[in-house]
């Protein structure tokens, strides 16, 4: 990891090593760039990535922060790197072949957010499962609060919510919400 950042790039994924540890970026365009700190700098990470790739969700998993999983609008939307992103390999993820619109660790599982819907990966960390509870319709957000409580932005389905009995819409109350499509949650 010893190159120098591009002057001028389109889109590219780039990492910065601190003290507290990686801190990734994702530029879409930028026309020039320094380091933040003497002697260090920002250094492409994009070795087995597609090309023409538009990168649009990045998680870490908690309890091995090596492995970072990107989420990309194209088929096959998802990449994987078990070495801090020096690294990535696409991820088999069988009926979730399709654009990735968002990405989140909850509960120590990776969640999902597709064109096919919200998957989450099973605990043996090799198989995808589609929630079922949920309309079939894309998912674009997938978010969760400060007591663990998952939400899911769908498209023209405003908001849902997962509780201990299942997911329910939060847009009954709403005439605004009910028929929204729902691109971000925070």
């Amino acid at each position: 990891m010893s190159r120098n950042l591009p002057i001028s790039v389109l889109q590219r994924l780039f990492l910065f090593s601190t003290d507290l540890g990686p801190v990734f970026l994702l530029i879409l365009i930028l026309t020039s760039c320094n380091p933040i700190h003497p002697g260090r700098q920002w250094v492409q990470v994009e070795d087995g990535l597609p090309r023409q790739l538009m990168v649009v969700a990045l998680a870490t998993d908690p309890e091995r922060p090596e492995r970072i999983w990107a989420g990309f609008y194209g088929l096959g939307g998802l990449v994987v790197s078990h070495d801090g992103g020096d690294t990535w390999q696409k991820e088999p993820v069988g009926v979730m072949d399709n654009p990735v619109f968002d990405l989140l660790y909850s509960s120590r599982q990776l969640w999902a957010a597709t064109r096919d819907g919200l998957f989450y990966l099973g605990e043996s960390g090799q198989t995808w499962h589609r929630i079922q509870e949920l309309p079939e319709t894309t998912v674009f957000a997938v978010a969760h609060d400060a007591d663990g409580r998952l939400y899911a932005g769908l498209d023209n389905q405003g908001i849902w919510r997962r509780l201990e009995t299942g997911w329910e819409p939060l847009n009954e109350s709403s005439e605004l919400l009910s028929g929204a499509g729902v691109l971000s949650l925070a």
